[in-house]
């Protein structure tokens, strides 16, 4: 009943913007992740993801991601990530330290919870001409996020994501973007991911609506075998 209650009352305060009439520009985002668990505590990703914006007729970026992540226990996870973006008129870096904690509510993980705090510094090598932009911006992330296994090997996961930003020596509140997704678990290590998100700007006049696709690959950590001591025969 805490659960239910719980998560109730996570998507009655975030859901309201799914109802948001503002002028909305439709985006699509597709990519391709390729995961690998180093060991027992640290895993790593490679990302690359297209972004198209103008209702999904113009290519806006390519993202290219290496993340990074490390348990510290009972449930915590320390989070390293590096982006870098290009297009016709998008060029910078970012890099990002954060915190994740998992409540899990079964021991198989087929109910969870998972709160993040993220800290991004990114940077443009030279001045933007489009944006304005010409100094370095730091990005404060929190986001919440719950998973429920529907059925085998399929798991529905609904997340919200506040946004602040500090830029020129001024802090304010950036954006809002809510998620709901479907992932299912492919024969192999495949995996694919599709969602729709809700963007709330609320430095720009256009709010976005967000379709996503992803397919992932995870490269299994080879684990060693054990020897069985052979009995001396007496």
């Amino acid at each position: 009943m805490n659960r239910f209650f719980l998560v109730c009352s996570f998507i009655l305060l975030t859901g309201n913007i799914f109802a948001q009439a503002v002028r909305s520009d439709f985006n699509f985002w597709g990519g391709f992740e390729v995961k690998h668990q180093v060991s027992k505590k640290f895993e790593i990703s490679v990302q690359f993801q297209s972004r198209f914006d103008k209702d999904a007729n113009r290519l806006r970026g390519n993202y290219f991601n290496l993340d990074g992540s490390r348990k510290l226990g009972k449930g915590f996870r320390i989070l390293f990530e590096t982006r870098f973006a290009t297009s016709a008129n998008w060029d910078k870096y970012r890099f990002g330290l954060g915190l994740q904690k998992t409540i899990k509510f079964d021991a198989k993980g087929h109910s969870e919870i998972k709160i993040r705090t993220l800290y991004q510094y990114q940077f443009f090598p030279t001045a933007d001409e489009i944006y304005g932009i010409d100094e370095a911006q730091q990005n404060y992330r929190f986001r919440i996020s719950y998973n429920q296994k529907l059925v085998k090997k399929t798991y529905f996961t609904f997340q919200s994501e506040p946004m602040w930003r500090l830029e020129g020596g001024d802090f304010f509140f950036r954006r809002l973007r809510t998620t709901a997704s479907i992932k299912r678990s492919l024969p192999g290590p495949w995996t694919i991911e599709a969602g729709y998100s809700r963007q709330l700007n609320f430095n720009r006049r256009a709010n976005i609506d967000i379709v996503s696709l992803g397919l992932s690959y995870e490269i299994k950590r080879k684990k060693k075998v054990k020897v069985k001591p052979v009995p001396s025969s007496k």
